[in-house]
């Protein structure tokens, strides 16, 4: 709301005096002034024309916190410590070079602090909260990156706005190096620690890399190593044994967490491209959900005889397929992550599945 300074002139002993009875009744000069205007302002200016200021006031003011919220930057972090995990955002600690000194400090001190309690003006957030902002990250801009701290492991991975879907992992000690020998001289700029930090950072990079699976070798081992084993090389798809001589084989796309959050969503995105439509509505991503999922390996397994094994029960939050054969899903489900991680061609597969079954049931409902 856009205000006036007025300047009075006034006896220096009756402004003495004014403010010294006025601190006694727990009141001062500025707000008793501030009050004989108000009253002077609703005995003077017509009520139709109050009403008016009120509503252009009130428009002021909203424009004003929408245009603070929008310009606002924050980072949203989840912290592992003690095996309890908490969820926060934060403007303070909005890119990985503040998050860095806090992890310095943290390693440094030997007070008994949480590493949490470093982040200062953290904005505490829950699970749900925390994967509906990692969900947001690179379509809101006010997003710069998410992190993930594991301090019983010593390890940050890291996501930032702008880059691709990679995650990129380091260990705390190796940040906390870089931020010394960005400080480490005096007289630096924010932008030259920053680059120093980075440059050292990029040399330390941990690759995330899965044990290597081979489905062929899996026969002749106990149900619960293969499935131990599959699932290790295959995340974020995972075989549940459910005991009654069915396999589960799972996607639960709502409940995907880092590096995996987002996993192939770059490619239902690029159907709704291709449709016409945004990405994201309401909050929300327009296709890939669990029946989206399903089409998709549907098609891409539609000569395949080991389909004949499978069934189907996806929800709009997760893919999931079950089979009374483990080594079915085994096969279908190492070969269906090697296509989802080919880049393109998991891309054109997305939009000739979903384009496939939006012409079908076009035709049905023109048949009907």
């Amino acid at each position: 709301m856009n205000s006036t300074d007025i300047t009075v002139f006034y006896s220096t002993l009756r402004t003495g005096a004014l403010e010294r009875i006025l601190k006694e009744q727990g009141k001062s000069l500025d707000s008793a002034v501030e009050e004989m205007l108000d009253d002077l302002y609703q005995r003077i200016v017509p009520e139709q024309e109050r009403t008016e200021i009120e509503a252009r006031i009130r428009q002021e003011e909203a424009q004003t916190a929408a245009e603070t919220e929008a310009a606002r930057r924050f980072a949203v972090y989840r912290i592992r410590e003690l095996g309890e995990d908490s969820y926060f955002t934060s403007e303070a600690h909005n890119d990985l070079y503040l998050a860095a000194c806090e992890c310095r400090e943290y390693l440094q001190d030997p007070k008994p602090f949480l590493l949490p309690d470093y982040f200062s003006h953290r904005q505490i957030c829950n699970q749900f909260r925390y994967s509906q902002l990692v969900n947001d990250l690179g379509y809101n801009p006010q997003i710069t990156m998410v992190v993930e701290l594991d301090a019983d492991k010593g390890m940050c991975m890291v996501q930032k706005a702008g880059e691709d879907d990679s995650w990129h992992q380091y260990r705390m000690k190796d940040l906390s190096t870089g931020i010394f020998r960005a400080k480490r001289k005096d007289g630096r700029s924010y932008a030259e620690r920053n680059s120093i930090f980075e440059e050292f950072i990029a040399e330390r990079e941990i690759a995330m890399h899965l044990p290597a699976y081979d489905y062929q070798l899996q026969e002749g081992k106990p149900v619960e190593q293969r499935i131990e084993e599959f699932n290790a090389a295959n995340a974020p798809f995972y075989i549940m044994d459910y005991g009654d001589d069915r396999y589960g084989l799972s996607l639960p796309i709502s409940f995907l967490s880092p590096p995996f959050s987002n996993y192939g969503q770059k490619a239902f995105n690029a159907y709704a491209a291709q449709q016409g439509e945004e990405a994201k509505q309401n909050g929300l991503f327009t296709t890939g959900n669990g029946y989206d999922w399903e089409c998709v390996f549907k098609k891409a397994f539609e000569n395949d005889p080991l389909m004949e094994n499978m069934k189907f029960d996806p929800e709009a939050g997760g893919f999931y397929s079950y089979s009374y054969d483990l080594s079915t899903l085994e096969q279908l489900g190492s070969r269906f992550k090697e296509i989802c991680e080919s880049g393109q061609a998991f891309r054109d597969l997305v939009c000739t599945a979903l384009t496939e079954v939006e012409m079908k049931q076009k035709m049905d409902l023109g048949g009907m």
